[in-house]
């Protein structure tokens, strides 16, 4: 019966030495708990520091697409401009009334026998 105690004795004391402290239980690879987690936490938040503010992160994709959009309206704009001025130049070129039109508005020409009147403009501020 001795033998039996002394056998149980030394297996609590073994037991009692290699226990880990109250709190600090071991994970992975004799990792403590805590620091098991405060890894995976630091490593979470440098992947989403990284998703957001790196160079091809969400926030620089979100802002390549307003410009992409406000680029592609910029766009629209300057061929619906190009489109008139080559419908314009068209007309210049084939048409007289076209080219007379363009005299009478911008340099002031009036045919023979025509009288023109002139009003003087109201100024803005008033």
């Amino acid at each position: 019966m001795d033998d039996e105690q002394d056998y149980r004795d030394g297996d609590a004391e073994e037991a009692a030495r290699t226990a880990a402290p109250a709190g600090k239980s071991e994970g992975r690879g004799g990792i403590s708990r805590t620091a098991w987690f405060l890894l995976m936490f630091l490593f979470l938040a440098a992947i989403l520091l990284d998703a957001f503010f790196s160079e091809s992160g969400i926030l620089k994709i979100w802002e390549m697409e307003r410009d992409y959009v406000k680029l592609s309206q910029e766009i629209a704009d300057l061929e619906r401009e190009n489109a008139k001025m080559e419908a314009e130049i068209k007309a210049l070129r084939d048409s007289p009334e076209a080219i007379e039109r363009i005299a009478r508005e911008q340099l002031d020409f009036i045919r023979p026998g025509e009288e023109v009147f002139l009003f003087p403009e109201k100024d803005k501020d008033r």
